[in-house]
């Protein structure tokens, strides 16, 4: 007997543990999740200042002509356009969220209570709605959200039904942007630039960012 309520102590203690570690990190998240956004943005930003003033000039321009570098900066233009379009859709958009628009708690747990053909309706203990399929509670934005993917701090955003298209393009288009530079950077060590040398620093920082980006 003394074993079982030593167990019960033992699994509470632990689960106020655990639930209080996951408060401070939603805590955290919501805290961090500005700072995350404008330096998501900045590293964008310094990626895209230094290969259109420092990268294409020396290692596109001036080996393959005006003509072949101005369809590359279209290419790259049309990269970072994307990225931005897509990462700040998927920032402002929201994720999705069970509202007044679906049944109330009581009605949908009465007719799934009269009706046996009617499934079973989960319900958040947290926002008292009901739960359609994939939908979860996220901790950091205190809500509900339908088909939800996972929290992205780098958004500072919900990833779900509404914006889940923007996350993904997103991504896709970081990474082809990732290749482009990297690839621009290569074009530099093929035609002999020792980018190891200290005023090739940048450009071995921003290849550097954009493979860790990649691999990430």
């Amino acid at each position: 007997m003394k074993r079982v309520v030593n167990c019960r102590c033992i699994q509470r203690v632990v689960l106020s543990a655990i639930g209080w570690i996951d408060w401070a990190f939603s805590l955290l998240l919501r805290v961090v999740g500005p700072v995350l956004v404008v330096l998501a943005n900045s590293l964008i930003a310094l990626v895209s200042v230094q290969w259109i003033f420092g990268l294409a000039p020396v290692y596109v321009t001036a080996p393959y002509g005006v003509v072949a570098s101005g369809l590359v900066h279209a290419f790259g233009i049309y990269l970072l356009l994307n990225i931005l379009f897509n990462y700040w859709g998927c920032l402002l958009t929201r994720p999705g969220f069970p509202g007044d628009h679906l049944a109330a708690v009581e009605a949908a747990a009465e007719r799934a209570t009269r009706d046996s053909t009617v499934p079973r309706v989960r319900f958040c203990k947290r926002c008292r709605v009901p739960k359609p399929a994939r939908t979860h509670h996220c901790s950091v934005c205190n809500r509900c959200v339908l088909k939800m993917d996972h929290h992205c701090p780098w958004v500072n955003n919900c990833v779900g039904f509404f914006n889940y298209r923007y996350f993904l393009l997103f991504l896709l288009h970081l990474a082809a942007g990732c290749v482009f530079v990297m690839c621009t950077c290569l074009l530099g060590h093929l035609q002999g630039h020792d980018l190891l040398s200290a005023r090739n620093s940048s450009v071995l920082f921003v290849a550097v960012l954009c493979s860790s980006v990649l691999c990430a």
